[in-house]
C-alpha cells in the first residue's frame, strides 16, 4: 500500500537512521518555536472566569457593544480631543460577626477608632502618598482620605489662633472624639455617598451596622483622544506596572496581615478578632489568581511526578518516560504559539493554565498507546524500521481518533 511505502521512506531517512538525534532535533524545534513565539507575542492571561463562559454569538457581541457605549462618555467636544484618565480603585469592607457585634456593631467608638488607625497607616505609607500625589489635584481627596465613614464620624477640628471654638471640621478621620453618629450619617447622605459606605438595608432608627465599606480611588491623567494609540498604550502600560508593583509589594501584604490580626483577651488567651476585613481592587483578582496558580506549582509537580513514576513502571524506559512527559508539558505553550501566530490574539483563558493537569493525563494515554503498539509490533514485523512504520500507522490512527473526539467534545 502507498501509506506503507511513504512511512517506510520517512522512517529510513529520519527516526530509523538515528532515533535519539531525531527526537532531540524535534524537541529543539519545539522549544525554539515556543521561546520565539512567547518573546514575539507574550501571553496575557485572562483571570476573569466570566470571560471563559462568554459566548461569541451575535447577541452577546451586541450586548457587550451597548454596555461599552453606555459606560463611555465625553467630557469635551470631539474636535478638541477629550482628556483620558486611568483610574485604580481599592475597596475595603469591614464585617463584624453578629455574635460579637454588641448593640452598635461597627458603630462602636473603639472599633471606629481602630478602623481609622488602620486606614491612616495605609495612607501614611510613603508609596501611598507618592501614588496619591500623582493624581489630579481635584481628585486627590478620593485617595486621601478617600470615601470612608470614619472620616465623617471622626473629623478633626480646625481652630484659628486665639480662638476657642472650632471654625470648621475636617472630614479626614483624624479626630479623637466622634461626632454624633446621626450627624455623620446625615452628612454622608447629603453628599450622596452613604450608599457607597453603608449597607443597603441600613436603618437610621437602628443605628447599628454589621458592615462598612471604604473606597479609595487613584485617578491619573493619561493622555488625550488626539494622542496616538501607541503613546496611549505606553502611558497606560507604565501606570499599570506601577500599580501592579504597588499592589503586590505593599497593599496585598498589608491587607493580608490585617485580615489575620488577633487581639489578646482579658485572660491572656488569643481570641479571634471580631472584625473581618475583605478587599477588592483594580487588578487584585488577576494578581490573587496568579498567586494561587503559582502556589499550585507544588501540586502540579506532585501530579507530574506520579505520572512519571507510573510511566516508568509501564514503559520500563527512563528516556521514553522523560521525553514523553516533557513533550506533553510543552504542548500547552506550543499550542498557544500556534494560536497566537494564526489568529494574532495574545489573550489566553485561565482555563488554559489549569488544563495542564488534564493534558498530562490525556498525553500519558497517547504515550501508552504508542508503547503498547511498539511491543505488539514484534509479533507482526521483524525488522526495526518495519516495526516503527507499523507502530506509527496503527498507533497514529488510534491516538488521532481518541484525541480528535476529546478535542471536539471540549470545543462543543
Amino acid at each position: 500500500p502507498l501509506h506503507e511505502k511513504l512511512l517506510m521512506s520517512f522512517v529510513r531517512r529520519g527516526p530509523g537512521r538515528c532515533p535519539c538525534c531525531f527526537v532531540c532535533v524535534g524537541l529543539l524545534i519545539v522549544v525554539l518555536s515556543i521561546v520565539g513565539g512567547v518573546l514575539l507575542k507574550p501571553p496575557n492571561v485572562e483571570t476573569n472566569f466570566d470571560a471563559f463562559l462568554k459566548t461569541d454569538v451575535n447577541t452577546s457581541t451586541m450586548r457587550d457593544t451597548f454596555l461599552y457605549a453606555m459606560g463611555s462618555r465625553s467630557v469635551s467636544r470631539r474636535l478638541q480631543g477629550s482628556m483620558l484618565f486611568k483610574t485604580y480603585d481599592l475597596a475595603i469592607v469591614y464585617d463584624i460577626k453578629p455574635a460579637m457585634a454588641g448593640s452598635k456593631g461597627l458603630f462602636d467608638v473603639e472599633i471606629l477608632n481602630e478602623i481609622a488607625r488602620f486606614e491612616k497607616s495605609l495612607r501614611d505609607m510613603p508609596e501611598w502618598i507618592e501614588f496619591c500625589d500623582g493624581s489630579e489635584l481635584a481628585d486627590r481627596p478620593l485617595c486621601n482620605p478617600g470615601l470612608s465613614f470614619v472620616s465623617y464620624a471622626l473629623p478633626s477640628l480646625t481652630v484659628r489662633n486665639g480662638n476657642i471654638v472650632p471654625d470648621y471640621l475636617n472630614f479626614d478621620g483624624l479626630g479623637r472624639d466622634p461626632v454624633p453618629l446621626e450627624t455623620a450619617v446625615l452628612i454622608s447622605q447629603d453628599l450622596n455617598i452613604a450608599d457607597v459606605m453603608l449597607p443597603s438595608d441600613f436603618n437610621m432608627t437602628d443605628m447599628s451596622v454589621l458592615q462598612l465599606r471604604s473606597v479609595f480611588r487613584f485617578k491619573f491623567l493619561c493622555c488625550t483622544s488626539l494622542d496616538s494609540m501607541s503613546y496611549q498604550r505606553e502611558v497606560v502600560g507604565a501606570l499599570n506596572r506601577k500599580w501592579h508593583s504597588f499592589t503586590v509589594n505593599l497593599m496585598l501584604p498589608k491587607l493580608m496581615a490585617a485580615s489575620k490580626a488577633i487581639k489578646i483577651g482579658e485572660e491572656g488567651a488569643e481570641d479571634e478578632h471580631p472584625v473581618r476585613i475583605f478587599w477588592r481592587g483594580s487588578g487584585f483578582e488577576q494578581i490573587e489568581v496568579m498567586q494561587t496558580l503559582n502556589g499550585d506549582k507544588n501540586l502540579a509537580g506532585g501530579s507530574v511526578g506520579f505520572v512519571l513514576f507510573y510511566m516508568l513502571l509501564h514503559t520500563r524506559s527512563l528516556f521514553v518516560s522523560l521525553m514523553g512527559l516533557l513533550l506533553i508539558t510543552l504542548s500547552v505553550p506550543f499550542a498557544y504559539v500556534i494560536f497566537a501566530v494564526c489568529t494574532g490574539a495574545q489573550t489566553m483563558s485561565i482555563a488554559s493554565a489549569l488544563s495542564l493537569f488534564l493534558i498530562v493525563g490525556l498525553g500519558s494515554d497517547v504515550v501508552f498507546v504508542y508503547t503498547d503498539f511498539w511491543q505488539e509490533s514484534k509479533h507482526v514485523k521483524a525488522e526495526l524500521n518495519s516495526r516503527l512504520a507499523w507502530t506509527l500507522w496503527h498507533a497514529g490512527k488510534a491516538s488521532f481518533a481518541t484525541t480528535a473526539t476529546t478535542a471536539v467534545s471540549f470545543f462543543a
